[in-house]
C-alpha cells in the first residue's frame, strides 16, 4: 500500500509488485498475478479471466452455461444447445426417437378358396391364423398395422412387401 506497484491506482500488492488486488471502480475488485488480470469481482458476480481448475467438486445452484449462454445444463440434467436444434435434449429425443410401439385396429380376411386375394398392405403384420376342422388349408388370417409413436404422433410403420 502506498508503494509503486504494477497494478497501479488503489491497489494492494502481496509479496512483489505485480501480484495483488486493485480497486478498479465503484464495487469492482480485480485480482492480478504476475502482471496478469486473473479475476474480477463485481457485486454478485465473480468473473475469471483465465481457465479455472477445480480440484474436487464443482457445485452450481443454478444453470451451468457455456459459449456465453449458447449451451446450458439445467438443474434437472437437461441440456440445451445448437446441436439439439437450439432446444433442450429431452425435447429433441422425444421428437426424434420411437417412444412406443403398438398394433393398430385389426381386421380379418377369409383365405379359404381365396388364395392370395387378401390385401398385402405395407406396415401390416399377421397377428393370427385360423383353421377349422375341414380341409387342409387355413381358413383366414387376422392382421393389423404396426404403429410407432414419435413425440405425440402415431405413425403406421411403412415398408416393402414380400
Amino acid at each position: 500500500m502506498g508503494t509503486d506497484n504494477a497494478p497501479g491506482g488503489n491497489s494492494l500488492v502481496l509479496g512483489d509488485n505485480d501480484t495483488g488486488f486493485k480497486q478498479d471502480g465503484d464495487g469492482v475488485l480485480d485480482v492480478y498475478s504476475n502482471y496478469t488480470h486473473v479475476l474480477r469481482i463485481i457485486g454478485n458476480l465473480v468473473e475469471s479471466m483465465v481457465s479455472l481448475k477445480v480440484n474436487g467438486n464443482a457445485v452450481a445452484t443454478g444453470e451451468v452455461q457455456a459459449g456465453n449462454g449458447a449451451s446450458r445444463m439445467a438443474g434437472n440434467g437437461d441440456i440445451f444447445g445448437s446441436v439439439w436444434g437450439n432446444n433442450w435434449l429431452s425435447l429433441w429425443i422425444n421428437n426424434n426417437f420411437v417412444a412406443d410401439v403398438q398394433l393398430g385396429a385389426g381386421t380379418s380376411v377369409a383365405t379359404w378358396n381365396n388364395a392370395g386375394s387378401w390385401p398385402n398392405t405395407p406396415g401390416y403384420v399377421v397377428t393370427s391364423v385360423w383353421k377349422d376342422y375341414h380341409g387342409e388349408n387355413i381358413d383366414g388370417i387376422n392382421y393389423a398395422p404396426l404403429q410407432k409413436r414419435v413425440g405425440n404422433q402415431w405413425y403406421t410403420v411403412q415398408g416393402g412387401t414380400v
